[in-house]
């Protein structure tokens, strides 16, 4: 099977990488040379041209990008919008193979699939979305625009079947609508608030509810809250190199302002197993280092984590039945199961050890 592979650290601590693009052939050994797919494009401009004929639309619509990607606008052009290029894009689809059934519909009325009816969001250009060929159509779209997609099985799904609505090399398509274009700051101002709603809910700055500190905002957008403190024998704090262990729970800002966060807690590192690295050697969350740089040993603390400083547009898959075949593939790091893009995230650590 042909499937775009990237180059990943699948442990979920320690998996902030971003994505390689690598073209590679599933079933081969170790040692089998990389392969780049090339799509029959005589063949797939004679489908989408077919396709497009029977379904009445029309063929002077029909765009191409440099990749082999066919997509047109399906609604009024909106020369106001934002263009997608490079930035964040928030959008509602509906998935098929093309000319068959749908198996994905993430639109405001699927309540169940989108989180509550909140559009898909991903970072174009980061190659962070199954099928890749998704993100190479978004390049040319705008806010406010509507679009057909029709990806070739080389960018799409490859070999891979899925079910019976979806055959080996099909070819996809997707009907999309574009409701929001942002930049990542004005996704880091709004996680701030996010952040500092958290605090108000959970009143982190009542020291007669919350010991010991009030929350210190350090300048990287990290906010650290102490909870113990080590006032009589003044312990080390953690220097490069030195060998840690870290136990901690981990959850999500959002999540935590709907409900209860110990119901939330989706990663956790008891005190009776915690994870031992090499302090800023081990390459690491950024944000959790940040925090853990303020901490004596034995001390434990609420790290508040923006998400530029955690796993940043960390990865979309439709249909997402394939999330784990395609981390047992190793095309996706493990985080990407767990973990939605632009995600501000706490941890309550505490510094078991320095060694």
């Amino acid at each position: 099977m042909v499937i775009v592979k990237r180059n990943v650290n699948t442990t979920f601590l320690f998996a902030f990488v971003g994505f390689a693009v690598l073209m590679t052939i599933s079933g081969c050994s170790n040692d089998d040379p990389i392969v780049v797919a090339e799509i029959d494009s005589l063949n797939f401009d004679t489908i989408v041209y077919t396709y497009a004929l029977e379904n009445g639309i029309d063929t002077a619509s029909l765009q191409k990008s440099e990749s082999g990607v066919y997509y047109y606008l399906d609604s009024e052009l909106n020369p106001s919008g934002v263009a997608a290029a490079g930035l964040v894009v928030s959008f509602y689809f509906e998935m098929r193979q093309l000319g068959g059934t749908v198996i994905a519909d993430f639109h405001d009325s699927t309540q169940t699939q989108t989180n509550n009816g909140d559009p898909i969001k991903m970072k174009q250009g980061a190659n962070a979305i199954y099928p890749l060929g998704l993100d190479d159509a978004l390049a040319e779209m705008r806010e406010g625009e509507s679009y057909g997609i029709i990806i070739p099985p080389e960018l799409g799904l490859g070999d891979y079947s899925y079910g019976t609505q979806i055959e080996s090399q099909a070819n996809l398509f997707f009907s999309l609508d574009i409701v929001n274009v942002e930049t990542e700051e004005e996704i880091l101002t709004d996680e701030l608030l996010e952040i500092n709603q958290y605090i108000i809910s959970n009143e982190l700055n009542d020291t007669s509810l919350v010991p010991i500190d009030f929350v210190d905002r350090l300048e990287s957008g990290v906010v650290f809250k102490r909870l113990t403190k080590d006032t009589v024998n003044l312990q080390p704090l953690p220097l490069v190199g030195d060998s840690i262990a870290l136990s901690y729970s981990a959850w999500f800002v959002r999540d935590s302002l709907t409900g209860p966060e110990g119901e939330n807690d989706f990663r956790i590192r008891p005190d009776a197993n915690p994870l031992r690295f090499e302090f800023r050697v081990t390459p690491a969350i950024p944000g959790l280092l940040l925090g853990v740089d303020s901490m004596r040993l034995g001390e434990r603390a609420l790290i508040m984590i923006p998400s530029y400083l955690a796993y940043q547009e960390s990865g979309q898959v439709f249909p997402r039945a394939l999330k784990d075949f395609y981390f047992s593939e190793g095309i996706i790091p493990e985080y990407v199961l767990e973990v939605g893009p632009y995600e501000p995230m706490v941890f309550e650590a505490q510094l078991q050890e320095i060694y």
